[in-house]
């Protein structure tokens, strides 16, 4: 294989990778958001219907698949990649880049403190090691990810 062939496929496999690991979960956390949002508002005349679920899937799956696009963009160019554009685009892609990893933040804490509260839990009684493992697993992948975002938002280049 050619070296530019080779480069090609390297970042078609990139950005797929991206779109999966990132625009998926995205796409799934923001329908779960509007279902949610039309429940606490009384609003459910959307829900039993066939075509009111297409379209909020649609809506968060455009979501979910934006925000891979830009998360693609900063991986390749770093943060330069979210001034392009118009000052409202730009500010839009600050809030909306800042949202995921807020909630990205979130859910790691979340995942270990569950982690954590289970292995604590079970020093009375079952086993030990699999909450312990989880709990640490989330704030190794918690810190891990801090520190290469401020790496990167310090050198604003992108770092894997």
């Amino acid at each position: 294989m050619s070296s530019p062939l080779r480069s090609a496929c390297a970042t078609a496999l990139a950005q797929a990778k991206i779109a999966v690991s990132i625009g998926l979960p995205t796409a799934m956390a923001v329908f779960l958001v509007l279902v949610l949002s039309l429940e606490i508002t009384g609003r459910t005349a959307l829900l039993p219907s066939t075509l009111g679920l297409v379209g909020l899937a649609a809506c968060a799956l455009l979501v979910g698949l934006q925000v891979a696009v830009e998360v693609a963009a900063i991986s390749e160019d770093g943060t330069d990649a979210l001034r392009r554009g118009s000052s409202a685009a730009t500010a839009a892609r600050y809030v909306a880049v800042g949202l995921v990893a807020g909630a990205t933040a979130l859910f790691l804490l979340g995942v270990t403190g569950i982690g954590l509260s289970a292995a604590l839990g079970a020093v009375r009684g079952d086993s030990l090691e699999p909450g312990l493992l989880i709990g640490l697993a989330g704030a190794y992948v918690l810190y891990r990810g801090m520190k290469a975002f401020i790496a990167g938002i310090r050198s604003e280049r992108p770092h894997s």
